[in-house]
């Protein structure tokens, strides 16, 4: 109220300085009305709230007026007046319009207040402009605004109240980019923005469900703020916070830096199997690697999951539980928050060490005793184990068991062993571990040596080569066994032998003047020692002697006769003669009495030196032989005529085809070369006549105008043919040309348009280059050709390419050859389908989610280009319309939801460009899917082992209890709870388990927490060895033995399942046993058996438990 007095003193101070200066202005107060000069008032202001100076500015009266004190005349009228409320920003300057009525207010003063301050006063007969009002320096805050009007002789004073709301400057945030650092750590660089303006203070949190992430205040522009990287691809809050000047914000943003691309390299992978290996996988990128999971899987089995920690992660491998073979091994990098999953695949190849086996020659008699022996080498350890086999002519004499590399056996050489060389062969079958190897070598059971030699070798009557063979054997006659002839590698003939001398005629295929590597083996005998012998072949048949006599008649006809001659004169009547001319065979004859004839017709043959050789061939006994002699023709010249068209047409640039043939009067064509000339336009071309026919190109010259011209034909003079000529019309023309294409063409836009097009002439192609311009709207978009009559033309339609309908034109030029053509293509477009690519997406209630989207283009299937809208809905319900760029669209949404399936719909509005399209599917509640790491198990038959699994959720050990159920070929042995994540459970191989590979399969139920799942390795169960005691037997001939043999296993325990037993004395078998207790006793009588020492052989067979097993002892008939 102080302020309203002193005003109205100012007013009166005013005035009565107006008196004194009637250029001034004069407010005077009385009771009844307000007194005004006739000088102009501008709008002032008073700020005393914030210690701003009150004044009252005055401008002149431009009438130079006294000042006149106005009293009221007549009753005042009512007036209302009115004004809006206000919201602006601190510092700006504001318009406050007042209404009245009646309008036009003219008449009195308005003061405004702000909060009963007063900031200004209006006189309203000298402006009825807005009254500005400046907020720099009022706070944020809602004022109270009261305007009174006053000093009015014609209306009532009054007044109105509004508000004005003076607002923070609004904020937001400006993400300009988000990147890896160089330790992976996300660092976003962002601006925050104010008016289109960059702020320099403030403060900004980032949160994340609610957990603060990081703090930091904000001193500059073009700022940036760095944060774990297990936050990329998720909604954080960004919470601003302002001063008195900006107002703060929160708002959410996605932070998502594509995940990098990177390689992944493991090595293949080798081993031994029982051994362990280490390896190393490596991920290449050309930023560091530290963080994620490592998956190593074989045969699709999750064997080891490794924390990255950096881009080499060693490997280890235990190949104890990995028989020989290849393996597939995948190793899969993910669970990161910088890289894209990636995974790559090589093979582990477990392999078994390389065994060599050495065994020894053995020469010995009958009822020797001799040590079989062999040794097992390998090149990677000293250790040996496995079954070793002894075999004598694929018989088997003895099984032991390796405990180290050196394998001895005695055994005595039995009567009923053939003299001669046997194969003894050694077997290792080796283990898992070890491969199998074998080795071979000789038991030489003697017998009398003898010598085989080639006593003489010749021809006989009929050529055929004839082997004189001798065998000797001391004091003795060779007169058993057999020889074999085998030339060059091949098995020609055997022969029995009698009285040590053999004769060997070869086959007639083996001929003379020819070298054979021949062998002679001699065997198949039951006294004398095998033997070879080796001889080169090499025979040659008789030298001829061939003599030529020859006769050439008037008429052509050709007479020869050859003579062929031995050294020893022998009469020769077998054979063929080959008569050639210039190296060419004309005939053949056979030789009688030493003479052969051929009569040949050289009429046709051009004059001059010809060349006669005959050659004769030869026969099985006879060499072949050769003579030469010459002969001279002459010969007279034929008239002849040339035939080809009358008339040819072309255009400028054709080539044109003369074609011609030349014959003597009586119709035949003439076969001898003819040099030619054809004449053109002036132009001479040199040609021939080649077989009675002639063919030549021409080109016309491209600026050859419509004309007849004329060809002449002219033949050369030859020895034989007289020369000719012949004349054709050439007519050379222009074609007239249209183009053949499409007339209308309907495409969708942004798409390429191929226009193909042909130019023809007379329904052929134009096959030459036509300049051609092509317009669309009449724009010329391409000078262009048409090649080999075609025209091929792709547009590009970019998004300036917008109506539905444009013309394109094709124009030729006019050439030399063809005139000009024109073609319209109408062109129609329409708008792009589009499609929409997503996925369902696998919750929980409580988790955040994201809706991500991809508008596709339903032609190049790629997203769309440009902006536009979507519209996002559950269960039909929107849940927010969104505007997207590029067709990318992503939204985060708190999924609070119960049920277990939500439809989800998302709808791309239509543009100028695109279709509308939408996208139907699911949102999924679900729970935590777990996986399984497991190893295959390696045991033998009724043995114990402990079966061991760990169970991973989110790559962490489950923590809570479930259950799981094992089982060996789909049967189940037992149910564990899993405690920690952890399965161990013991289990005995039951007795009726035979060895194998057994499926071993882990299976867990679902849970109110997480899935069921399953894995299934490999159960490897492996034989038993067994071994037989069979002591040696004595009896006398004719008598009866008692055969007692004991099957044991490799620590002395008595095999009792189920097996097969063979018995053989003497290599024959006695009988066949099925044992059940391990103990094998049979009575056999030996009959007529000799008086000497036999093999007495015992044979078990395999078992699904035990591997074979032989022994042999001796049996003594006395």
């Amino acid at each position: 109220m102080l302020l309203v007095v002193c005003l109205l003193l100012l007013m009166y101070g005013l005035s009565v300085s107006n008196a004194e200066n009637p250029d001034s202005m004069t407010i005077e107060h009385t009771n009844d009305a307000q007194v005004i000069s006739n000088t102009t008032t501008t709008n002032s202001q008073v700020n005393t709230a914030h210690h701003t100076h009150t004044s009252y500015k005055t401008v002149k009266n431009n009438n130079r007026n006294q000042t006149k004190v106005l009293k009221k005349t007549k009753e005042q009228e009512n007036i209302k007046i009115s004004t809006d409320n206000v919201t602006c920003q601190i510092g700006d300057v504001i318009d406050v319009n007042v209404s009245s009525e009646p309008t036009n207010l003219d008449d009195g003063i308005l003061t405004y207040y702000i909060n009963n301050d007063i900031i200004g006063v209006q006189n309203m007969s000298i402006s009825q402009e807005p009254f500005e009002f400046d907020t720099d320096g009022y706070d944020a805050g809602t004022y109270n605004l009261t305007i009174d009007f006053s000093g009015s002789l014609k209306y009532k004073n009054t007044g109105t109240n509004a508000t004005i709301t003076i607002n923070k400057h609004d904020t937001d945030i400006t993400i300009t980019e988000t990147t890896f650092d160089k330790d992976n750590n996300l660092n976003i660089f962002y601006n925050i923005i104010s008016s289109q303006k960059k702020v320099n203070t403030g403060t900004l949190t980032l949160y994340y469900n609610n957990t603060m992430i990081k703090n930091m205040n904000i001193t500059e522009e073009d700022s940036s703020i760095t944060i774990p990287n297990k936050y990329n691809s998720e909604l954080i809050d960004f919470v601003y916070t302002g001063n008195n000047y900006y107002e703060s914000f929160n708002t959410s943003e996605l932070i998502n830096v594509d995940s990098l691309d990177c390689d992944i390299y493991i090595p293949y992978i080798t081993g031994y199997h029982g051994s362990k290996v280490t390896t190393t996988a490596t991920i290449y990128s050309n930023k560091t690697v530290n963080d994620g999971k490592l998956d190593v899987y074989v045969d699709d089995i999750l064997i080891e999951e490794y924390d990255v920690t950096s881009s080499s992660i060693s490997i280890n491998l235990n190949l104890e539980n990995y028989l020989e073979g290849k393996y597939n091994v995948t190793i899969v990098y993910g669970d990161s928050n910088v890289y894209n999953e990636q995974s790559y695949n090589t093979t582990l190849t477990v392999r078994k060490i390389r065994t060599n086996l050495y065994t020894n020659n053995v020469t010995a008699h009958r009822n020797n005793i001799v040590n079989l022996t062999a040794t097992i080498y390998n090149y990677v350890d000293d250790k040996t184990s496995g079954l070793v086999e002894f075999f004598i002519d694929n018989e088997s004499i003895a099984t032991s068991i390796a405990n180290n590399s050196h394998i001895n056996i005695t055994y005595l050489i039995p009567d009923n062993l053939d003299y001669g060389m046997h194969n003894l062969t050694v077997v290792y079958y080796g283990t898992q571990r070890y491969n199998e190897s074998r080795a071979e070598s000789l038991m030489n059971i003697t017998k009398y040596t003898n010598k085989l030699y080639v006593k003489d070798i010749t021809l006989d009557e009929n050529g055929s080569i004839k082997v004189d063979l001798r065998c000797y054997s001391y004091n003795r006659t060779v007169d058993e066994g057999v020889i074999n002839m085998i030339i060059n590698g091949t098995l020609v003939d055997t022969v029995p032998v009698t009285a040590n001398d053999t004769i060997i005629i070869l086959p007639i295929e083996y001929q003379a003047d020819n070298v054979y590597n021949a062998s002679f083996t001699y065997g198949n005998s039951s006294w004398y020692d095998d033997t070879t012998t080796n001889q080169i072949i090499d025979i040659e048949r008789t030298n001829t002697t061939t003599h030529i006599s020859k006769y050439l008649s008037n008429k052509n006809i050709l007479n020869i006769t050859t003579y062929v001659y031995t050294i020893s004169y022998d009469e020769i009547n077998n054979g063929t003669m080959e008569y050639y001319i210039n190296n060419k065979l004309i005939g053949t004859s056979n030789i009688k009495n030493n003479k052969g004839n051929l009569i040949y017709n050289m009429t046709g043959q051009p004059i001059g030196n010809y060349t006669i050789t005959v050659k004769y061939l030869g026969t099985k006994i006879y060499k072949p032989s050769t003579d030469t002699t010459t002969i001279t023709k002459t010969i007279h010249q034929t008239t002849a005529y040339i035939t080809t068209n009358n008339t040819i047409r072309a255009t400028p640039g054709d080539t044109i085809k003369i074609n011609a043939t030349i014959n003597d009067y009586e119709g035949n064509p003439i076969t001898e070369t003819i040099p030619t000339t054809i004449i053109i336009n002036n132009k001479t071309i040199n040609t021939q006549f080649t077989n009675g026919t002639l063919n030549q190109t021409y080109k016309i010259p491209e600026n050859t105008t419509e004309s007849t011209i004329t060809i002449t034909i002219t033949t050369k003079n030859t020895t034989n043919i007289k020369p000719t000529t012949r004349n054709a019309t050439l007519n050379i023309i222009k074609y007239n040309t249209y183009i053949t294409g499409p007339s209308n063409i309907k495409l969708t836009k942004l798409e390429q348009i191929q226009i193909n097009t042909t130019i023809n002439s007379n329904k052929h192609p134009v096959n030459t280059k036509i300049p051609t311009i092509i317009k669309i709207n009449n724009k010329t978009l391409s000078n262009t050709y048409y090649i080999n009559g075609s025209l091929k033309y792709k547009l590009n339609l970019d998004n300036k390419y917008t109506n539905n309908t444009y013309t394109i034109t094709i124009i030729t030029q006019e050439t030399s050859k063809y005139r000009q053509t024109t073609k319209t293509i109408n062109l129609t477009l329409n708008n792009r389908k589009t499609y929409i690519i997503s996925k369902n997406i696998y919750s929980s209630k409580g988790n955040k989610i994201i809706f991500n989207a991809t508008v596709m283009d339903a032609l190049t299937r790629k997203p769309i280009q440009g902006t536009s809208k979507a519209c996002i809905k559950l269960n039909n319900v929107t849940v927010n319309t969104i505007q997207i760029k590029n067709g990318h669209i992503a939204y985060h949404y708190s999924n609070n939801n119960n049920a277990k399936t939500y439809n989800i719909t998302i709808i791309s509005g239509e543009n100028n460009i695109y279709n509308a399209s939408q996208w139907t599917g699911y949102l999924i509640n679900k729970r935590q899917p777990i996986k399984i790491t497991a190893q295959n198990i390696n045991t033998i038959v009724d043995s114990n082992i402990t079966i061991k699994a760990k169970i991973f959720s989110n790559e962490k050990l489950i923590n809570k209890t479930i259950k799981a159920s094992i089982k060996i070929n789909n049967v189940t042995i037992g149910t564990v709870n899993v405690v920690n994540g952890q399965i161990i459970l013991p289990y005995t191989l039951p007795d009726n388990m035979g060895s194998g590979i057994y499926n071993l399969t882990i299976v867990t139920g679902d849970t109110g927490s997480y899935y069921h799942t399953n894995t299934t390795t490999k159960l490897i169960v492996s034989k038993k060895y067994k071994v037989i005691d069979s002591p040696n037997i004595s009896v006398k001939k004719n008598g009866t033995i008692h055969i007692k043999a004991v099957i044991k296993d490799s620590k002395g325990n008595i095999v009792t399942s189920k097996t097969k037993v063979n018995v053989k004395v003497a290599g024959k078998s006695i009988c066949n046993l099925n044992v059940t207790k391990g103990i094998i006793e049979y009575d056999y009588n030996i009959g007529n058996l000799k008086k000497g020492q036999y093999d007495l052989l015992v044979q078990a067979g395999e078992t699904s438990k035990y591997r074979h097993a032989t022994t042999h002892s001796v049996l003594r008939v006395e």
